[in-house]
């Protein structure tokens, strides 16, 4: 064999516990949709909530014994902000020590409280993050997703973010729920998110024109002003983008609570991969599905589906430049578990299409989880290693 294939079945060895666990958790929450509440009226442990917890437990244990390495921004600020919390005297002395944002710092005083053991405090997080990210994809079941589509997309795209970027999924998190509220048309209880969600990464302020834009686009009165209205933010997303670090400096200048560090030329011009072939090719799939999905169905909710996976492609022109400053894009992004997932809807049940699209999603997600995380060693959570 050659040094190439050894090394690639090296480093799938050290994965073996994660195919694992990924594996339990589809499985789990695909055999929990099958059952039907009006089997188990009443009863609380019935089979489809203990399949849930069977889904929803391994991931969490999985991220909270993980060892202190894994993970970029462990040691970055998630392990010094914890050590700061379990050393301060009082909360005032804590808040006035630490640079990070309020609710994301008061959780950290919080678990210190309780424990110095930062295990807890992975739990914790760990929680938060996937239980709005469960609720997100089980709420679109209504729209005739696949649920276990869905749960794989995000294991393999994006679990990886809640063991690294961990302030930043909190706040996607709860835009995550904010989006289930503007389905509902409940916009102040969007809003009431939105600004949860800038407690825990001040990223989240670009959300605010979610809910104006959900209106727009779902709205029947503003349905003339659509096409125009799409176009219009289309192209100036698009020339945004060529042009990131004039427009987020000047941004800056007048929003004093964005942190200067995010500003700097180490943001700005710090690209860490040539071209994000793997992102591209997942953002293309997700914009096509969105579009026959919405062809299909005219309908104003798959219109906005649409809009927000156009709306995100341009991350990827950032991402050649400067790979930080993309993450704006993740709010939107986020989507794309439920556009993979609800793409099975477009086939007959049972169908061979159906099935060839489902091994197609696997092999294109699975092709992003290899070079994004296995051989590009994103979010160092590459050799996965248990607590020691």
């Amino acid at each position: 064999d050659s040094y190439q294939e050894r090394l690639f079945l090296h480093r799938h060895k050290i994965f073996y516990s994660l195919y694992i666990v990924f594996g339990i958790s589809v499985f789990s929450l695909y055999y929990s949709d099958r059952q039907t509440v009006r089997d188990y009226s009443g009863k609380i442990f019935n089979k489809k909530n203990v399949f849930m917890l069977f889904s929803i437990i391994p991931l969490i244990l999985l991220a909270t014994f993980r060892d202190v390495s894994i993970g970029t921004d462990v040691k970055v600020y998630i392990a010094p902000t914890f050590d700061l919390a379990c050393k301060a005297g009082s909360y005032s002395e804590f808040m006035r020590t630490q640079p990070y944002e309020f609710l994301y710092a008061t959780i950290n005083y919080l678990v210190a409280q309780i424990s110095h053991n930062i295990q807890w405090l992975f739990c914790v997080l760990e929680i938060m993050m996937l239980l709005p990210t469960y609720y997100f994809i089980c709420y679109h079941k209504k729209q005739r997703i696949s649920v276990a589509i869905s749960l794989f997309s995000f294991c393999f795209l994006y679990y990886a973010y809640t063991y690294n970027t961990v302030r930043q999924y909190m706040a996607m998190a709860c835009i995550m729920i904010a989006y289930t509220f503007m389905d509902k048309r409940s916009y102040l209880k969007s809003y009431i998110l939105i600004l949860t969600a800038f407690g825990f990464h001040t990223s989240a302020f670009v959300c605010v024109v979610f809910p104006i834009l959900h209106w727009l686009i779902t709205n029947k009165k503003a349905h003339m002003y659509n096409k125009y209205l799409i176009i219009s933010l289309v192209v100036a997303v698009y020339l945004i983008a060529l042009n990131y670090a004039f427009f987020f400096r000047l941004i800056g200048t007048y929003l004093p609570f964005i942190p200067k560090r995010y500003l700097s030329n180490n943001y700005m011009f710090s690209n860490t991969v040539d071209i994000p072939y793997a992102s591209l090719a997942v953002s293309l799939l997700a914009i096509f599905i969105s579009m026959f999905i919405y062809i299909k169905s005219r309908s104003d909710d798959d219109l906005w589906l649409f809009f927000l996976c156009i709306m995100s492609f341009p991350g990827n022109i950032i991402a050649v430049h400067a790979v930080f400053v993309q993450r704006i894009f993740w709010y939107l992004q986020m989507y794309y578990i439920v556009v993979l997932g609800k793409g099975s809807s477009l086939f007959i049940k049972n169908s061979v299409y159906k099935y060839i699209y489902g091994a197609s999603i696997f092999v294109i997600v699975f092709f992003y989880w290899l070079f994004t995380y296995v051989f590009g060693k994103a979010a160092l959570i590459y050799p996965y290693r248990m607590m020691q």
